[in-house]
């Protein structure tokens, strides 16, 4: 801070700050604006692909689906589900 005062750089050095906390709220709208998109779509298309999955099984390929078949779909898609919420998270990490 000393040399920022002693070179007179107290204006730049204030533009610049302004501009970085210009460009991070901004960048920080447009993820809340992602992610008001995003959760309520991966919401509902993760169980209608789950009910796709198992309507296809069933009556498309004709095949009889047990108590413990059923039972391991159900719990691989809902390993699914969570997935999906945090897809938005690792691709801001990336």
């Amino acid at each position: 801070m000393l040399t920022v005062k002693l070179n007179c750089w107290e204006g730049a050095m204030q533009r610049h700050l302004s501009a970085l906390k210009f460009a991070v709220g901004a960048l920080e709208n447009r993820r809340a604006l992602m992610m008001t998109v995003i959760n309520p779509v991966t919401n509902i298309s993760v169980d209608l692909i789950s009910l796709a999955l198992v309507y296809t099984y069933v009556f498309g390929l004709g095949l009889h689906m047990s108590a413990a078949t059923l039972g391991l779909t159900w719990v691989l898609l809902s390993i699914l589900h969570g997935r999906v919420f945090e897809f938005p998270v690792l691709i801001k990490e990336v």
